[in-house]
């Protein structure tokens, strides 16, 4: 039992300074980008709004950590590790739950809802940026392949001049 809570504060205090690392390397990225003029409109547009929507999920990250020391705060593992342990007997002798322990039960699991909730928002965040990152990618690609054609199309009537000119 008192393994678990080691874990869940190693794990609160590492989700807190993971959020605090990349909210900070995201704020550093939005001040570089102020000192950048000569990139173009639509990067900066892009790195912007990558910036911004990666901050908020530093803020999910905290919230997360949040309602993870929450468990432990609220007593909600020790609460329903007692509703369990309580509920073989219980059953046994064929009684039912309190209504403090039914308001108890539902406060859990809307508690661990929320968490779940916060979860989902954080891998709807990173599905989100990576798609993002890849029209951007998508979006360099055709524009190089773009350049390149245009430079061949200059080249090759020279190269047609030179070789006709050799031969």
């Amino acid at each position: 039992m008192e393994s678990q809570y080691v874990w869940l504060g190693i794990l609160v205090v590492g989700l807190a300074a993971l959020a605090f690392v990349f909210a900070w390397r995201q704020v550093q990225t939005l001040f570089w980008l102020r000192t950048q003029p000569q990139m173009p409109r639509e990067d900066v547009q892009y790195f912007t709004r990558r910036s911004y929507a990666r901050l908020v999920g530093c803020v999910l990250l905290f919230v997360l950590a949040g309602l993870l020391a929450g468990l432990y705060v609220f007593g909600i593992l020790e609460g329903l590790d007692a509703l369990v342990a309580d509920g073989a007997d219980a059953r046994a002798a064929g009684r039912h739950l309190t209504e403090e322990q039914e308001d108890f039960v539902s406060f859990a699991y809307g508690y661990v809802g929320a968490i779940a909730l916060v979860l989902f928002a954080l891998m709807i965040g990173g599905f989100i940026d990576t798609m993002a990152t890849r029209r951007y990618g998508m979006r360099h690609r055709k524009r190089i392949r773009d350049d390149r054609q245009a430079m061949l199309a200059r080249q090759l009537p020279l190269l047609r001049r030179e070789r006709h000119g050799q031969d």
